[in-house]
């Protein structure tokens, strides 16, 4: 698209001479709309290395800007605190996407020129919102982010903004619709050069600048303009602190209020007071830094009282959710200023504030929020509560380890003690009580887990209830038993039956009619015991519920839970469990009696029916052998069947062996029958349905049709079956055909101009050639006005070219035809036969083969363009070279050291934009990177190494070297640094090598066919030639 030499754009060249007014005008819109291309370019790659995200194409970029989403998100990659990504509207552009622009990204713009202010951009480059949002001045946007890349490189946070004037590549399209678009803003260009120029201007404090923006300051009070005003405060050269945008309003005021009262206390101004103190009148940056300070104290002050109420509202809604920890967070705020919130009471501060609250609400007739004070009594009240249960808890705790330690006197102090809440706690049950908790924890601790087998109060209160109860109940127990051997001893039938059935001595299974018998069994009982315990110390040993032991002394009506010391385990009463022995086995002696009387037929036929049970479980034994047995009858059948079977089938395949011929022939014929009856049943079904059957494959080939097509139509590659479908369809038509003929007409055109053009070259170097022959007096004046006059006519004719061409073959003469087909013949040959001009080309001075290219080879073959002429064209290269590698190369090296007149063919026809855009996109970074490094000297000979070496010595000593300066190169490689510097030299040349090669055969695909080709052929060629040597 570009020259060589020149980086404007090549439609924008003259065609024939001195360019007329109206194309220069045209070319530099055409730069102006080039160097804004590139501009744009710039700021779209440094936008892309800050955000490291890839935005549109260049072309698209000012359209992608509009919504402020990167604007944006660049503010938050060099100001994050002003920009929080979180406040990026539609940040992931579904919104836009789905539905275009809205006015909310306007936020985005207003954050992008926030966070510029705040880094100290000079306002003098911020663009206005609607320069953004409505496209109305897109040029300056680019300008302000210009600015910005320079501003924030030199604060060091941003890299540095690229130059791609006369790098970057547009295409005429590309470029004529920018020029378009800057003529539709009706605007002058900015000069980006001279943005460094500008900040360093805009960006230089001193005492001026910080005394202007001052006065700045002054003057926007004065117009009251809060908006003016902010933006002067904010002014970096100004240095004040502490300035935020929500008090625009607030500053306005305080400022001009302190203003009004400094000028009315300032003295009079006199018309001849030249000298006086313009800071009488104005307000110093002192008293401006005090106004903005107080109103930042007066807006704290007015947020704290809103917190205040907003804390307020806060807990006031919180007790009604029920939420404890959103409770005591809004408790626990600073702005309320309540005392003493502890968060581990917050379920009481519910309970209570939550209490407090609907009793305040049930007296007023409605929900009425609760004051400050109410609410800090509630806290107290609910610290107290707290307060409590923690000694409740600390009681119990205590509890709780007396019981582990098995400590029955810790046990009975801490029961006794205030804080446990303990009631009916007896002296007498002290022993009892750590049993019976004890009982009731360990068995806690099998439900639950360790950690919570700890009793808590209620179950303390109950243990203290059930040891109670146990007490009373053994008492009750020992007093009833020591009845009843009162009642034995004196010999009271009736007395004893009374005692017995008394319900607190617990006697079951009591039978009226065995009073005698129990008086009796239970007198020689106790006559026996008395006997056995003569001189026992009198305590009765009780077993009462749950395992509980119960000491009880009759003679003196007292009892212990504890072994008395004098107790030897004797006794001369019966208990309670001897007792109910004695009445449970006279019990059963008369029921066992009665009952045999009462039931003997029952008995006898329970004795048939055993005899009967014992004959049957015999035959059940005698059948379980028999079954048994079983397998092995089962088996010896099984191979008797087996024998016979396997007998059978060896008959019968013999049979079937002898009679092959027969058996073969009866399936043939009943698979023959089988078939056609299958198909006549077959084609009788098809023909009785042949409209169904037509109206299928209508239907079925329509949607194999719709199908190809609809593949044809929407995929990248369709396959080969589905595009032979529809080759009908891609005939050429008459359009085809016109366009055909338009395009090649437009070739010859092309041809034909660009031959004009290289005679009037011809012609120009001619007349250069008779002015300097004139100059020196070797030309008459007369010769040159004549050869300038024949130009000028020549120049004029080019125009009557078109004019003779319609005129066709019918004018000429049968001699001239004659000659016009001898000289079609001779460049079809030329063309189709490449050793004619193969030989040519070595026979012209190697100076004179770019001129025979351009004005011989590449007019014949119409300068390639079409296929064919192309094709014929890398024929004839290919056969040149091979010829010249043939008859000129002995070595690879002369192809590498020399200058091959095929090769600079080959160069100079695919110097143009045939292939010159792969290349430069291919190697321009490599050729670019080698350059730049200014360290990479490649000097392949010992004898330059040598010398280069000399010289950096003296260089760095400052004295002439002891060495000599010519040497061969065997005495340059005996010197130990000449062969490191060749070692480096070789490595850097192979590194750089190796980068070249890697990026050709990384991107073979991009490289042009014919060079390609080219290539190829010199590689066979050069292989061809090393076989032959």
């Amino acid at each position: 698209m570009f020259d060589e030499d020149d980086s404007l754009p090549v439609a924008a060249e003259p065609r024939f001479g001195r360019a007329s007014g109206a194309e220069m005008d045209l070319r530099r819109k055409e730069q102006i709309a080039y160097e804004y291309l590139c501009h744009l370019e710039e700021a779209k790659l440094w936008m892309e290395a800050c955000l490291e995200d890839e935005l549109p194409p260049t072309t698209e970029l000012e359209e992608a800007l509009r919504n402020g989403v990167s604007l944006a998100r660049l503010s938050h990659f060099f100001a994050p605190e002003v920009v929080p990504k979180k406040r990026i509207y539609d940040i992931d552009l579904k919104r836009f996407e789905e539905k275009g622009l809205h006015f909310k990204h306007t936020d985005n713009i207003n954050y992008w020129v926030n966070a510029m202010r705040k880094v100290g951009l000079p306002p003098i480059f911020y663009p206005t919102t609607t320069d953004i949002y409505d496209r109305k001045n897109m040029p300056k946007v680019v300008y302000c982010i210009h600015a910005l890349s320079i501003y924030l490189f030199k604060l060091g946070k941003a890299p540095q903004i690229q130059d791609l004037h006369g790098i970057a590549e547009f295409t005429e399209e590309e470029i004529s619709a920018m020029q378009k678009a800057l003529e539709q803003y009706g605007i002058q260009m900015p000069h980006f050069g001279k943005i460094g120029g500008i900040l360093a201007k805009e960006m230089s404090v001193d005492e001026a600048a910080v005394h202007a923006a001052i006065l700045a300051i002054n003057e926007a009070i004065d117009h009251g303009d809060s908006a003016a005003t902010l933006a002067a405060l904010n002014n970096p050269v100004a240095g004040l602190l502490n300035v935020e945008l929500t008090n625009a309003e607030r500053y306005q005021e305080s400022l001009a209020k302190e203003k009004a009262e400094k000028v009315a206390k300032a003295p009079p101004r006199s018309d001849d007071d030249a000298e006086g103190d313009v800071y009488d009148y104005m307000l110093t940056k002192k008293e401006i830094q005090g106004c903005v300070t107080g109103v930042g104290v007066i807006v704290q002050q007015e947020i704290a009282a809103k917190k205040f109420a907003a804390g307020m509202d806060t807990i006031n809604s919180e007790i009604e959710s029920d939420d404890v920890e959103a409770l005591v967070r809004s408790l626990q705020n600073p702005a309320v200023g309540l005392a003493n919130v502890d968060a581990s009471n917050g379920a009481y501060y519910l309970d209570v504030l939550k209490g407090m609250k609907a009793e305040k609400g049930a007296v007023a007739g409605d929900s009425v929020p609760l004051t400050k004070d109410e609410i800090q009594a509630g806290v107290q009240k609910s610290n107290e509560s707290a307060q409590e249960d923690r000694e409740l808890a600390a009681a119990v705790a205590s509890i709780n380890d007396a019981i582990d330690k098995e400590d029955a006197d810790a046990l009975f102090a801490v029961l006794q003690a205030t804080g446990a809440k303990l009631h009916d706690v007896e002296t007498a049950q002290k022993v009892h009580y750590l049993a019976v908790m004890a009982e009731a924890k360990k068995h806690k601790g099998e439900i639950f887990s360790e950690s919570e087998a700890s009793l808590n109060q209620g179950e303390i209160q109950s243990g203290i209830q059930q040891a109670n109860y146990h007490a009373a109940e053994a008492l009750a127990l020992a007093s009833s038993i020591s009845s009843i051997n009162s009642a034995v001893e004196v010999g009271d039938s009736a007395a004893t039956l009374a005692s017995l059935q008394a319900k607190p001595a617990k006697i079951k299974r009591i039978t009226a009619e065995c009073a005698d018998a129990y008086q009796e069994k239970l007198k020689a009982a106790l006559e026996s015991k008395k006997e056995m315990a003569v001189g026992s110390s009198g305590w009765t040993e009780y077993e009462v519920e749950h395992g509980y032991v119960f000491y009880y002394n009759p003679s003196t009506a007292e009892y212990s839970w504890e072994k008395p010391a004098e107790h030897d385990g004797r006794t001369s009463e019966l208990i309670q469990s001897e007792i109910q022995a004695i009445v449970s086995r006279v019990s059963a002696d008369f029921d066992r009696e009665t009952l045999l009387k009462s039931k003997e037929p029952l008995i006898i036929q329970l004795q048939a029916r055993v005899r009967g049970l014992l004959i049957r479980r015999k035959f059940r034994n005698r059948v379980r052998f028999l079954r048994e047995q079983e397998p092995h009858v089962v088996k010896l059948q099984a191979n008797w069947k087996g024998a016979k079977q396997r007998r059978a089938f060896k008959d019968r395949l013999q049979y079937f062996s002898d009679n092959v011929a027969a058996v073969v022939k009866i399936q043939a014929f009943v698979r023959g029958w089988l078939a056609r009856r299958q198909y006549e049943r077959r084609t009788k079904y098809m023909k009785d349905n042949v409209a169904a059957v037509v109206k299928i494959q209508s239907w079925l080939r329509g949607h194999q049709a719709r199908k190809r097509y609809k593949n044809l139509m929407n995929a990248d590659r369709p396959p080969v079956e589905t595009v032979r479908k529809f080759l009908h369809l891609l005939d050429h038509s008459d359009l085809d055909f016109s366009e055909e003929l338009e395009l090649q007409k437009m070739k010859a055109k092309i041809v034909t101009e660009i031959r004009a053009n290289q005679q009037l070259e011809a012609d120009l170097n001619v007349m250069d050639i008779k002015i300097g022959l004139l100059v020196r007096n070797r030309l008459e004046l007369q010769d040159v006005v004549n050869h300038g006059r024949r130009l000028k006519k020549r120049r004029g004719g080019d125009s009557g070219i078109a004019a003779v061409a319609p005129k066709g073959l019918k004018t000429l003469s049968k001699e001239s035809r004659q000659r016009l087909e001898a000289y079609q013949h001779l460049f079809y040959l030329l063309q189709t036969n490449p050793n004619y001009f193969a030989k040519l080309v070595f026979e012209m001075p190697q100076s004179r083969t770019n001129k025979f290219m351009e004005n011989v080879v590449l007019t014949v073959f119409n300068y390639a363009s079409n296929q064919r002429e192309e094709y014929l064209l890398l024929k004839l290269f290919e056969t040149a070279l091979k010829e010249e590698i043939t008859s000129k190369v002995d070595t690879l090296k002369e192809i590498i050291t020399g200058n091959p007149t095929v090769i600079k063919m080959v160069v100079h026809f695919n110097r143009g934009a045939r292939g010159q855009s792969q290349l430069r996109e291919l190697l321009q970074p490599l050729v670019n990177e080698i350059i730049s490094n200014k360290s990479l000297v490649f000097h392949t000979s010992p004898v330059d190494v040598y010398k280069a070496w000399i010289n950096q010595m003296e260089q760095e000593t400052g004295q002439a070297s002891k060495l000599p300066y010519d040497v061969s190169n065997d005495q340059a490689l005996s010197h130990e640094d000449v062969k490191r510097r060749m070692g480096d030299t070789i490595r850097a040349l192979k590194d750089a090598t190796g980068k070249f090669l890697s990026s050709i055969l990384q991107s073979v695909s991009k490289i042009p066919y014919g060079m390609r080709y080219v290539a190829m052929q010199l590689r066979l060629a050069l292989k061809e030639r090393s076989e032959e040597r």
